[in-house]
């Protein structure tokens, strides 16, 4: 069962109703294995490597795929975990792989490997432009692969202040959730958080999503602003934890990978489609919203048969990679998609106990999409996988009134 709190702020039952005007259980990690994650290099044809788009055993790094440069290359192939910058992608052709634990994520459409953290071999990632399920091995604990329930980490949770964001905009309060042991063998993906519009806590109303999701090995920054439509909060949180992750004096330092996911409801997930852009950012989720613009990276759509937002199913013809809506029936943009709904609070539905199971299965979706895509979590992406209506893994479910996907 779902541990739910018992209390709630009334203060924050009041934030609530402004959403409506806007368009842990773990066990000692593994132990004996070194992390020998790096980037590897895209060699360019003609030059003895591949061509972009494609991949070969990198020369770089012995656990990753993609680039690296081919053995009959101009002086032949560097060192293995040598000529890499820590923490960032080698230049085109030189083959280099970073130090360990401290490679980068390559940019999308490359045809590299997406991470290579840990004892994690990395995915097929952007062939040509066109996103690949994750083929990768799962370095995470796997937990009971119940994602409707709390995953195999302890949570924990510390509040930042990374001053102002943008212009006009002063609230750079962040809660960060994370793995309480952070895995020693291990990298963590990180994933980057919007309100919605009136929403000023950062640790309340979304924080069944977040504490989920950090239970199953993310690292959540989650913004405290109510007005993330810019997408500039969800990369603020990114690139914090980034840096974060080359701190010495920092918890996170080489503990986190550079694999990112955005995710937002309401207008945070307006902000999270704009953030999508952001170099390191893999996968997305909203809430409440749809995706604005064509989405180049997997993304997942919530929403509910009474929320704001009309033919959400629309995203996946415009989607080039990776898309999948659900909607649930009798859902709602304040209840079900917030924390009334999961704490059967929910005034504003018919149906209170409908409610609060679709949000419960907003929690379970969001911690699977972003173990799929940013874990290489082969159960999560089953969740998904196989096609609509009758193909993937929540499709037999009551519940939901309409599921659509593409390219799953």
């Amino acid at each position: 069962m779902i541990h739910r709190p018992t209390t709630v702020s009334i203060a924050a039952v009041v934030v609530m109703s402004a959403v409506a005007c806007s368009s842990s259980n773990g066990s000692k990690p593994p132990s004996g294995v070194t992390s020998t994650g790096g980037a590897t290099a895209f060699p360019t044809a003609g030059t003895g490597g591949a061509s972009v788009g494609q991949q070969v055993p990198g020369s770089g790094n012995a656990n990753a795929l993609g680039g690296g440069g081919a053995t009959n290359g101009p002086g032949g192939p560097p060192p293995a975990g040598s000529g890499g910058t820590p923490g960032a992608i080698p230049p085109l052709g030189t083959g280099g792989g970073a130090p360990p634990a401290q490679g980068g994520a390559p940019p999308i459409g490359i045809g590299g490997a997406m991470a290579a953290g840990g004892n994690q071999t990395g995915s097929a990632g952007m062939s040509m432009g066109v996103p690949l399920t994750p083929k990768g091995k799962n370095c995470l604990k796997p937990g009971s692969g119940d994602y409707m329930n709390p995953g195999p980490y302890k949570v924990a949770t510390k509040d930042v202040d990374l001053g102002m964001i943008a212009t006009g905009q002063h609230s750079g309060k962040f809660t960060i959730y994370y793995p309480d042991p952070l895995e020693a063998a291990c990298l963590h993906p990180i994933v980057g958080w919007g309100n919605g519009t009136g929403v000023t806590d950062s640790n309340f109303t979304y924080n069944f999503l977040n504490s989920a999701a950090a239970s199953w090995g993310m690292v959540v920054a989650a913004s405290g602003e109510d007005n993330t439509g810019s997408g500039a909060f969800h990369k603020a949180g990114i690139d914090y934890l980034l840096k974060q992750n080359e701190d010495m004096t920092s918890p996170f330092f080489h503990k986190l990978s550079t694999r990112a996911g955005v995710g937002g409801h309401s207008q945070g997930g307006i902000g999270a489609g704009v953030a999508a852009a952001h170099p390191n950012v893999v996968a997305a989720v909203v809430e409440g919203m749809t995706f604005v613009g064509t989405m180049k990276v997997p993304g997942l759509t919530m929403t509910g048969t009474n929320d704001i937002v009309m033919n959400a199913d629309s995203t996946v013809t415009a989607a080039t990679g990776p898309d999948f809506v659900a909607v649930w029936q009798g859902g709602n943009h304040v209840g079900t998609e917030t924390v009334l709904g999961y704490l059967g609070l929910d005034t504003t539905s018919n149906d209170a106990t409908g409610s609060q199971k679709g949000a419960i299965q907003f929690q379970r979706l969001y911690s699977a999409w972003f173990r799929c895509f940013l874990a290489d979590d082969d159960v999560a992406c089953k969740l998904f996988s196989g096609g609509t209506p009758s193909g993937c893994g929540i499709c037999k479910d009551p519940g939901w009134a309409k599921l659509a996907s593409k390219n799953m």
